[in-house]
């Protein structure tokens, strides 16, 4: 005897599919429960196994067996059959009833699942489980161990070509901000060639290129005034006067401006007489500043001038009363251009809390200070790239005549691969 095989979510299902492919008189061998889906599923359906035959080749026994019609009840909670009436050879030519009597109608009867007692449902269940966690247990023998992932930072450095693990390890030794150089290099290596990543000249060059992109110049053009008044502020030990000195001799000298000295560091013990050696060796006239008051004396008496140039007093971004001060005398000034000054060896922390404490005083741009004195440029970089503020120039050297130049951002980012200032 052929037997079929009919798992389904439901004994209806089965009994339908039975009925389409066997046929209504299909026998009927055994049904069982089992889980459905996947063995690797912890939590299955439950399902029906049917196991059927076809209908033996028996046509008085078929002839004999009503036929019958699963159906839904109206209700959707049992399933009615319907047994259709037999074929009915007339013998005689007799039929079974007068033609004058209605023949009797077949009921349709209802099936409900049996009723069973807690521990029979408990004992089937333990037996459709046990097969279920069986194949689970094989299942997870045949899976083969499952390595740990790298890091994403781990895996993302290991990609780097040896040319750009060099370069980033520069960097990183410079005090560049690792997560800028990490994605800057990741885009790198996405558009270099090979070829290229093999060179280190050339990746070193296009790196450079990569970090100039992210500084703010000014926009390029012949040496002009920014304005009339420049006044230059930031922290003690800075390097105001020195830049002040330099910015005298480049718009007297190169530009043929007339320059006036402005000195508002009357507080510091020689500061005075500092600024006067520096105008008296400059030939240029020098103005004194004691009240905030006296800058509008000064611009009436100098009338004539091209361009005034603010020294003031280094202030502590730690205390209140020097930044109201310095904001006293700024106030005296609407119609002005305010560069910050900073030395290249001050950390990025304190350069970020200095220049917090003077944004207030919108500030125009940047000088760096004392660059050949340092050989790590990371916090300058960082900075630059970080403000809105534009840099303006870098300063180095004892020499007041020289050594100081336009900033330029390829200039910062080739001292970032050891092309630093001391070596001009």
């Amino acid at each position: 005897m052929e037997t079929r095989k009919y798992q389904c979510e439901t004994m209806f299902e089965a009994l339908q599919r039975i009925q389409a492919e066997l046929g209504p008189d299909a026998i009927v061998l055994s049904a069982r429960e089992i889980p459905m889906g996947p063995v690797w599923n912890v939590w299955r359906k439950k399902g029906v196994e049917v196991v059927a035959a076809p209908p033996l080749q028996n046509t008085a026994a078929q002839t004999a067996q009503p036929k019958t019609v699963l159906r839904r009840s109206a209700d959707g909670a049992h399933i009615e059959f319907e047994e259709a009436a037999p074929a009915i050879e007339w013998v005689g030519g007799q039929p079974a009833f007068p033609p004058g009597e209605k023949t009797p109608t077949h009921q349709p009867q209802r099936w409900s699942p049996p009723h069973l007692s807690r521990a029979e449902v408990r004992s089937a269940q333990k037996q459709i489980a046990r097969p279920a966690v069986e194949e689970l247990k094989g299942a997870a023998l045949e899976c083969p161990p499952v390595e740990p992932e790298a890091p994403p930072a781990t895996a993302a450095a290991r990609q780097l070509p040896p040319s750009l693990q060099r370069v980033q390890q520069r960097l990183l030794e410079q005090g560049v901000e690792a997560d800028f150089v990490r994605r800057t290099l990741q885009r790198l290596n996405q558009t270099l060639g090979a070829a290229m990543l093999k060179e280190d000249d050339l990746c070193v060059r296009y790196v450079q290129e990569v970090l100039a992109a992210e500084l703010r110049l000014p926009a390029a053009g012949a040496l002009r005034l920014p304005g009339r008044w420049v006044c230059l502020v930031g922290a003690s030990g800075s390097g105001k006067t020195s830049t002040t000195a330099k910015l005298a001799i480049l718009y007297s000298q190169h530009l043929a401006k007339k320059v006036v000295w402005v000195c508002a560091d009357t507080i510091r013990t020689g500061a005075i007489a500092e600024a006067r050696a520096y105008t008296d060796a400059l030939n240029i006239p020098l103005r004194l500043v004691y009240r905030p008051q006296d800058v509008q004396l000064i611009a009436d008496e100098m009338q004539d001038a091209d361009v005034f140039l603010v020294d003031t007093a280094g202030f502590n971004p730690c205390r209140e009363d020097p930044l109201v001060e310095l904001g006293e005398l700024l106030s005296q000034i609407p119609q002005r251009v305010t560069w910050l000054v900073a030395s290249a060896l001050t950390r990025e922390s304190d350069l970020v809390q200095i220049s917090a404490a003077l944004g207030v005083f919108r500030l125009n741009g940047m000088i760096f200070t004392r660059m050949d004195e340092t050989m790590t440029f990371g916090s300058v970089y960082n900075f630059a790239r970080r403000t809105p503020y534009p840099l303006r120039y870098f300063a180095y050297g004892k020499e007041t005549a020289a050594k100081f130049q336009a900033a330029e951002a390829s200039r910062l980012c080739a001292a970032l691969f050891g092309k630093g200032w001391n070596q001009d």
